[in-house]
C-alpha cells in the first residue's frame, strides 16, 4: 500500500486528510525558543469586513508531446497552449499545501483537461502525478511499478511559480473496450510517452504555515535531539506534530489503549502503541507530555524514542442548525489546505446515537472574507442533505484579524439540491493552527 494510504488511519482515523510523513533525516540540534500560548479569548469580537475576496492572476503554459502507443504510434501534439485564469475557485494555476512541505501543484488547461503533481519542497522530489486529457487519465509515483524517474520540478519559493519538465517519461494504462463476443469487454494495455515543458505562474505568492502565528509551546526530542517543530495541533485526543524536516508525529493521547501511534519519514514509517498523557489546563489550553515513547519500523531493522512537552490552545466549534435539530460541539477543526491565497477548514461532528448521523463542515476563508461555507448532513438511510453559500452570499458571518475564530449568525445556506430550499446557521469556530 502507497505511503499515502497508510497515512490517512493515523492521521485522522475516521476522517479523510491526506498527509504523508515525508523528508529526511534525524532534527536539528537545537530549536528557537517558542513564546508560551496566549490564552484564547472566549469574548472575542472579529471583525467584518465588506470588500470582496480577490482572487490572484494565474497563468499555465504548456509545450508536451505526447506519443501513444496504442494507436500505431501516433503522435499527437498538446502544444503550445496558455491559459490564463483570475478565477477564484477554479484557477488555471494553483498551490496547495497539506502542511508547509508538501505541495499540490495543479495545472489546468480547460474541462476535463489538468495535470495534478504533488511535490516535497523538502526532499526536492516530485511524490507523484496525474494527468488527465479528456479520455486519457495517466499516473505514476514514487512506487516501483510507475515511477515518475523522467519528471523533474522546479518550484519557486519565493513567488509560488513552478516548471514540470517530462523527459520521454512513460505511462502504463490500460482501458476496456467492447468486443463482438462475451463477455465483449477486454482490457487493453498500451503505454504513452509524454516529453516537454509546463510552467505555472501566480501574482501572489501562496500562503504557508511559516506566515501564521504558531498558537504553541514547549519542545519534542526524537533520539535526544530536539526538533524544529512546523505545525503542532490537536484533534480531539490526538496529537498531531509535523517537523520542519518532513517527518510528522501522530500520537493518541489519554485513554486510548491498544491504539497505534505513527511516526512517519520519507524512507520507513514507525509505529507504537504507547500513549502521550493529556491534561486540560484553563482558557481551552492542553498540555501533553510524552515520555519515552518506542515506534519500531514496519521491517524491524529500526527505532525511534521520542519525549517532550507541548502545550497548545484546543480547537473547537459548536453549530446550531436547522437541519439538526440540536446544538452540536466538537474539537475536530483543523486546517485541509492553504491554495494560493486561500485558508481551507474542515470541521467534523461524529453522530451522538444510532438516529444521529454525522455532519461536516468545510469553510474557506480569505484574510477575512468568507469564500465559501459548505455544510453536509447525514440523513436517514445514508442520505446526504448539503447546503452552501459562496463569496458575497456568504452573509452574517464574522473573521478575527488572526483567523483563529469565526463567527456565522444565522447565516444563510441554501440545498444543493433544491435552490429554493435554505437553512440558518449559527456557529463559533476556533482553530489552534493560527
Amino acid at each position: 500500500m502507497h505511503k499515502f494510504n497508510r497515512l490517512v488511519f493515523f492521521s485522522i482515523l475516521a476522517f479523510t486528510l491526506t498527509a504523508c510523513g515525508s523528508g529526511g533525516g534525524g532534527g536539528s540540534s537545537s530549536a528557537p525558543a517558542t513564546p508560551a500560548p496566549t490564552p484564547s479569548n472566549k469574548n472575542e469580537v472579529p471583525e467584518v469586513i465588506s470588500t470582496p475576496a480577490t482572487a490572484p492572476a494565474t497563468q499555465v503554459q504548456r509545450n508536451l508531446s505526447l506519443f501513444n502507443n496504442k494507436n500505431e504510434g501516433l503522435k499527437v501534439l498538446l502544444s503550445p497552449n496558455t491559459a490564463n485564469s483570475s478565477s477564484l475557485n477554479s484557477p488555471a494555476y494553483s498551490v496547495s499545501r497539506q502542511k508547509d512541505n508538501l505541495l499540490t501543484l495543479t495545472y489546468t488547461f480547460g474541462t476535463n483537461q489538468y495535470i495534478a503533481a504533488t511535490y516535497n519542497t523538502f526532499s526536492k522530489q516530485l511524490i507523484d502525478l496525474r494527468l488527465r486529457d479528456n479520455d486519457t487519465d495517466i499516473s505514476c509515483s514514487l512506487s516501483p511499478r510507475n515511477n515518475c524517474t523522467n519528471i523533474s520540478v522546479i518550484y519557486n519559493e519565493r513567488t509560488g511559480n513552478s516548471v514540470l519538465s517530462f523527459n520521454n517519461q512513460q505511462f502504463d494504462a490500460s482501458k476496456y473496450q467492447k468486443t463482438t463476443t462475451a463477455p465483449y469487454y477486454e482490457e487493453v494495455f498500451y503505454s504513452i510517452t509524454l516529453h516537454g515543458t509546463v510552467k505555472g505562474n501566480i501574482d501572489q505568492k501562496p500562503l504557508s504555515f511559516e506566515n501564521l502565528e504558531q498558537k504553541f509551546s514547549g519542545q519534542i526530542k526524537v533520539d535526544n535531539q530536539v526538533m524544529d517543530i512546523s505545525r503542532a495541533y490537536m484533534r480531539d485526543s490526538q496529537l498531531v506534530v509535523h517537523f520542519k524536516n518532513g517527518e510528522s508525529l501522530y500520537l493518541m493521547t489519554g485513554d486510548s489503549g491498544g491504539l497505534l501511534n505513527g511516526y512517519y519519514t520519507d524512507q520507513e514509517d514507525y509505529s507504537s502503541s504507547a500513549e502521550g498523557h493529556l491534561s486540560k489546563l484553563n482558557d481551552d489550553r492542553v498540555k501533553i507530555s510524552i515520555s519515552n515513547a518506542y515506534f519500531s519500523s514496519d521491517s524491524g531493522s529500526r527505532s525511534k524514542t521520542v519525549n517532550g512537552e507541548i502545550t497548545l490552545i484546543n480547537s473547537i466549534a459548536e453549530f446550531d442548525a436547522e437541519s439538526i435539530d440540536r446544538s452540536l460541539s466538537t474539537n475536530h477543526v483543523y486546517v485541509t489546505g492553504l491554495d494560493n491565497r486561500k485558508i481551507k477548514y474542515f470541521v467534523s461532528f461524529s453522530g451522538a446515537n444510532d438516529t444521529f448521523r454525522p455532519v461536516s463542515a468545510d469553510i474557506v476563508t480569505q484574510d477575512q472574507r468568507p469564500v465559501t461555507i459548505h455544510m453536509e448532513v447525514h440523513g436517514s438511510g445514508d442520505t446526504a442533505r448539503e447546503y452552501s453559500c459562496t463569496l458575497e452570499k456568504c452573509k452574517n458571518v464574522a473573521i478575527s484579524k488572526d483567523g483563529t475564530y469565526l463567527k456565522l449568525d444565522e447565516t444563510p445556506l441554501v440545498s444543493v439540491s433544491d435552490p429554493n430550499k435554505f437553512i440558518k446557521v449559527s456557529a463559533k469556530v476556533r482553530t489552534n493552527l493560527r
